[in-house]
């Protein structure tokens, strides 16, 4: 519908370039309803693989039916769904609800893994949720189908629409689901809310994507011109449509009438007295808002058209009767049909009255110019003759093109060998650069007969065609010759859909297509680094066509188009103004525009009004040295201008050729007369009504004194072409002429009949043929008649007297390698620059980030993200940072990973020294406990404290502190032996001691009865006995312990940290927690004792002092254990040794500091006499 050669669209365009289109209504509203949450749309999929589970299969489809029919169902079959019909989901969904008991029994007999799906309360919920709102989606559907929709009713309906979403939204967020039938039956829909919520908001900015708001608004007083925002709706239309609103509105009568009238018919019927509110209103009510027509007539066609009318062929009325709600006049019909077979058809206009240049020869060759840019075409009125055919805009350099051919066959008429025995003539016309002509043109050259000649033959005398210049039009001409097998070649078409042998078999160019240089742009883009680009393109086959190949090309080349906009054929002010206004707003430095160089030109006029500069545009070969761009005032913008040209050639002896023209030469020849005028601007009073305002010609011109493009010979590339394609058809008709009987290329060995050449047998010819012209070059044609491609690199440059150079700066040969050559140290830049234009949407990305893509732009648009801690970039535009491995980490500038630090409590650490400080001076303390106690060794205070006992325990308290120093420094295996069973040994030796104390205290003093025996249990021996035990059960645990898991240094790894934190594995948790576990349970007894004895008299009571001093030391490793599964790192072995040093310190000065108060400050305690006295009184000295 919308094809650039052949859309609906484009026609329309071409015939008002005012037209109104805008797309389908129903099919928008199919595209916004489409997009669906992963988990709505895994539910929709998976119902649409359970239908066709069944339906696919005939004996399960007819299985199921007879199941539905025994259960009693409402329905006996499912129903199916597809994507182009947009009405099925909702049904299908629906159907499947209402039979889901019935499937679940079908599937489960099956034995098929759906069978659970239909089981699952929270899939069938979300089923008929689909089922609802599908519904929903479907009744809209219908409501925008009819034959009296358009758009103004539609945009309501849809508005109307999503003013129900935002309602339906509310009721989710209050938990009622009344306007979802089947969802609100299931009792847990309640837990569906949140998913219906989410897809609701998205379901409503889908429809305001394709649907905006405000799109509409400024038809408010077409809907209603007494409305209050009537007036404020059409204040930007034009004057005479405001003021015409404001009489209407004081129109009372007219208001009476609105009511009763449909919208249309009154504007309609306003039209007289307010025609151009009325025109303004109808054009807007007028385009249709659906395909529902189209579609429409596609059904009838099956009626229309059937196997008993198949051999009908034009069907337009048919469909207009069956389409159209008026009932058709059969009498009246039947009438003029039957009045029409009394008439006699004859031609009312003939193709004589073209211009044309014709010279006889024994083969004519047919060709085709655009020598004028336009056409004034009168609209048909079907009453009358039409008129005849105004071209105007005389183009000088298609005149040239045109010349070259003649010059061409002149050339090979003098030929001794070439077409030695033959003449060739021509037959010439100008197709004034509009389809419609260059088709008419087309048809007198294939009509050799006029009115009145009688001969039943239709064919003319050309069997070959050159031209036509324009793509649009060869497209024209191509698909007419095609039909005849009549061969055409042409000098400037290079659309790529002409290669398409099955549209235009007859087709051949020497012009090579847009393919090769679209290509061939895309590898100059991609050389110099350009991803930020705009693409303007020519409203016709030629622009649209290379236009989107460019796009699709550099697109795959990773590169981004940041507009693609199309220059109106009619070069409309406001739309080039717009168009124009994107390159700013873009903000890319490279433009290209493949257009004719008329299209162009508009374009750069334009730009030049708005002072658009520093834009680096890139050309299409048809207006790259086109001389009309070429001109000072629009050096300041295309000075730089770079694009590829075809090959260009000095063809010797055509310069003298083209300045021999002269009126009174050629007196016959209708162009050489209109060139003369518009040459010299003077009138020779027989060509137009136009040239009477000028001055006639003197006989004074000379041509060699005029400086035009015509005689301008430096640039010949679409001549070249021309001649090519004379050359290419001469050689042809040589290799035919030369034809040996019997080794002929047709059946049989046959060779064509040379006195009566025939189109088709010349259109194989030049297929095949392949030869060398008198420049080098060779020429052929490949299999779609395209022929080797090779351009030029084009650089505008400005020399010195101010004219522009086509400097070549690069070549392009498909068949070479490589294909593209570029002398970069010869261009010059837009801005007289030496250095390459930056075009980019986003700058690189430098080593150390990462490319994110923009929210709603292109690829080629992203942000610089820098790569997070522990991962890397080494590259320019990464796409992802790489993590590093787990021994390294990023520097600080992410685009390296070095070696992470160990880490480990060390003796140079602050936190390593202060632990290592007091652990020492705990072990001095316990020395200097030691050496007071061995001094005073003789004293009662320290006989009656078990000496023994207390050395033991002033050893083990002493190893306590030396074994935190195990702790520090870098973990080794022995290190990590050590440190754990040390630690258990020496606290368990040291509890063991103490608990020996308190049995023994706490024994003497129970023992009170005469005669008890039971202190013998509780000598020095048997306290020796239970300290050995207590600690050998240790031992025997961390022998066990280092034997099978001993601890082993271990480096802790992980990818969130830049640290190694080197530690000790304890190897075995279970050993770990058994020494703990044993110093718990002799803490814990000690404890126990400690606390029965705590009330014995005064004098022997030691036990309340170790009741407090484990006390401290429980209370300092029940905080240890959650302390130390918490702390990380390195932190996790301070902890411990704060555990054994707040312990060892609680114990020493618990049980030790009042002992030693006494023998060094209370020395008159320390006798026996205090000792053992029993009261305070006694104490006293």
């Amino acid at each position: 519908m919308t094809g650039c050669a052949k859309g609906f669209i484009s026609r329309a365009k071409q015939q008002n370039p005012d037209i109104r289109t805008t797309h389908c209504f129903l099919h928008r509203e199919a595209l916004a309803a489409k997009t669906l949450p992963k988990e709505l749309s895994d539910v929709l999929d998976r119902a649409v693989d359970i239908v066709n589970f069944i339906k696919a299969r005939p004996l399960k489809s007819r299985l199921f039916s007879i199941l539905c029919e025994e259960m009693g169902a409402e329905h006996q079959s499912l129903l199916l769904h597809t994507a182009v019909r947009w009405l099925s989901r909702g049904k299908v969904l629906g159907r499947l609800c209402e039979l889901r008991e019935e499937l679940r029994v079908f599937l489960t007999e099956e034995k098929s893994a759906y069978a659970e799906l239909l089981a699952d309360e929270q899939w069938c919920l979300k089923l008929a949720y689909l089922a609802d709102i599908f519904k929903h989606l479907n009744e809209l559907n219908i409501k925008m189908q009819g034959k009296e929709e358009n758009l103004l009713s539609s945009s309501d309906k849809l508005r109307g629409f999503r003013s129900k979403l935002t309602l339906w939204r509310s009721f989710v967020g209050q938990g009622r689901l009344d306007m979802f039938p089947l969802c609100n039956v299931h009792v847990n829909s309640s837990t569906l809310s949140d998913l219906i919520t989410q897809h609701l908001k998205s379901l409503d900015e889908r429809f305001n994507h394709y649907f905006p708001s405000e799109s509409y608004a400024q038809f408010d007083w077409v809907r209603d011109p007494w409305s209050s925002s009537a007036l404020e709706s059409a204040k930007d239309w034009p004057l005479p449509t405001q003021e015409q609103l404001m009489e209407i509105r004081e129109d009372r009568t007219l208001k009476m009438r609105f009511g009763d009238m449909e919208l249309d018919r009154f504007w309609i019927s306003v039209k007289k007295e307010y025609p151009v509110a009325s025109s303004s209103a109808v054009a807007i009510l007028l385009p249709f808002s659906t395909t529902y027509l189209c579609e429409l007539s596609f059904s009838s066609l099956t009626y229309i058209k059937n196997k008993y009318r198949e051999r009908l062929r034009t069907v337009d009325q048919e469909l207009r009767v069956c389409l159209s709600s008026i009932p058709a006049r059969i009498g009246r019909l039947c009438a003029s049909h039957q009045a029409h077979f009394r008439q006699t058809c004859r031609l009312i206009r003939s193709t004589s009255d073209l211009p044309v240049l014709t010279s006889e020869g024994d083969i004519m060759f047919g060709a085709l110019f655009s020598l004028h840019d336009t056409v004034l075409e009168y609209p048909p009125s079907f009453t009358a003759e039409p008129h005849s055919t105004q071209c105007f805009g005389f183009n000088f350099r298609t005149f040239r093109w045109m010349q070259t051919m003649v010059f061409a066959i002149e050339e090979i008429n003098r030929d001794k060998i070439l077409l030695a025995n033959l003449t060739l003539g021509y037959q010439i016309y100008d197709s004034c650069s509009t389809p419609f002509h260059a088709l008419r043109t087309a048809l007198a050259l294939m009509n050799g007969n006029e009115e009145g000649t009688g001969k039943p033959e239709c064919r003319g005398r050309v069997p070959v065609v050159i031209g036509d210049g324009g793509s649009t039009l060869s497209l024209v001409v191509a698909h007419f010759l095609g039909v005849l097998h009549v061969p055409q070649v042409s000098y400037f078409s290079s659309c790529a859909c002409l290669s398409n042998k099955l549209e235009f078999p007859a087709f051949l160019r020497t012009m090579p297509s847009d393919l090769f240089q679209v290509d061939a742009l895309a590898q100059l883009v991609q050389h110099f680094g350009w991803s930020w680009l705009g693409t303007f393109a020519g409203d016709d086959a030629y622009g649209r066509g290379g236009a989107q190949l460019f796009n699709d090309e550099v697109t795959k080349l990773g590169a981004c188009i940041a507009f693609y906009e199309i220059i109106p054929k009619n070069h409309d002010q406001t739309e080039m103004s717009r168009i124009v206004k994107r390159i700013p707003e873009s903000g890319t430095r490279v433009v290209l525009v493949f257009a004719l160089e008329q299209d162009a030109r508009a374009l750069f006029w334009e730009a030049l009004r708005q002072n658009l500069t520093g834009i680096q545009w890139l050309a299409s070969e048809a207006w790259i040295t086109a001389a009309v761009l070429s001109t000072p005032e629009f050096h300041s913008i295309l000075q730089g201008s770079m694009g590829f040209a075809i090959r260009r050639a000095d063809i010797p002896g055509l310069q003298p050729f083209l300045l021999r023209l002269h009126p009174s030469k050629y007196p016959q020849d209708p162009f050489v007369l209109q060139f003369w005028q518009e040459m010299f601007k003077c009138s020779l009073g027989t060509v137009n009504k136009s040239s009477s305002i000028r001055p006639p010609c003197n006989g004074s011109e000379v041509l060699a004194n005029t400086g035009n493009i015509y005689s301008d010979v430096s640039q010949l590339r679409i001549s070249y072409n021309v001649y090519k394609a004379v050359y290419a058809i001469a050689h042809a008709l040589d290799s035919m002429l030369h034809c040996e009987p019997g080794n002929g290329p047709f059946a049989g060995g046959l060779c064509p009949n040379s006195s009566s050449i025939q189109p088709w047998q010349l259109l194989h010819y030049l297929k095949h043929i392949h030869f060398t012209n008198d420049f080098g070059e060779e020429t052929k044609f490949d299999g779609n008649g395209d022929p080797v491609a090779m351009y030029d690199l084009i650089n505008w440059q400005l020399i010195g007297n101010g004219e522009v150079w086509y400097a070549t700066v690069g070549r392009f040969d498909e068949t070479m390698q490589p294909k593209l050559v570029i002398e970069e140290k010869n261009i010059i830049w837009n801005g007289n620059q030496r250095q390459v234009p930056i075009s980019v949407c986003s700058t690189s990305c430098p080593p150390g980030t990462r490319k994110s893509t923009r929210p709603n732009y292109p690829l080629c648009c992203f942000v610089c993200i820098v790569c997070a801690a522990g991962e890397f970039s080494n590259q320019t535009d990464a796409l992802e940072c790489e993590k590093c491995l787990p021994e390294f980490w990023s520097n600080t500038r992410r685009d390296t990973c070095i070696p992470k630090l160990v880490e480990f409590l060390s003796y140079n650490d602050t936190m390593g020294i202060t632990l290592l400080a007091v652990a020492l001076l705990g072990s001095c303390f316990t020395l200097a406990v030691a050496l007071i106690f061995a001094l005073k060794r003789h004293t009662p205070l320290v006989r009656a404290n078990n000496s023994e006992l207390s050395f033991l325990i002033l050893s083990s308290l002493w190893l306590c502190f030396l074994c935190a120093l195990a702790f520090i420094g870098q973990p080794t295996s022995w290190s990590c032996g050590l440190r754990h069973s040390v630690f258990g040994i020496a606290f368990s030796l040291c509890l063991s001691c103490i608990l020996g104390k308190t049995m023994v205290v706490l024994m003497a003093f129970r023992a009170t009865l005469p005669g008890t025996n039971v202190m013998k249990w509780f000598g020095p021996l048997q306290q020796r006995s239970i300290i050995f035990l207590c600690t050998t059960v240790q031992v025997v645990i961390c022998c066990t312990w280092l034997s099978l898991a001993p601890p082993v240094p271990r480096k802790l790894m992980t990818r969130e940290t830049a640290q190694i934190i080197l530690l000790c594995d304890v190897g075995s948790p279970l050993a770990f927690s058994l020494v703990l576990g044993y110093i718990g349970l002799l803490a814990a007894v000690c404890f126990l004792l400690a606390f029965f004895a705590r009330k014995l008299p005064d004098n022997f009571n030691e036990a309340k002092f170790i009741t407090f001093s484990m006390l401290i030391f429980c209370a300092v490793w029940i905080a240890f254990v959650p302390a130390y599964v918490s702390s990380p790192g390195k932190y996790t072995v301070a902890v411990e040794i704060f555990a054994i040093l707040a312990s060892s310190y609680g114990l020493l000065l618990c049980i030790f500091t009042p002992k030693c108060y006494i023998i060094l400050l209370k020395p008159e305690k320390n006798t026996k006499r205090y000792l053992m006295s029993k009261s305070n009184s006694e104490r006293k000295y």
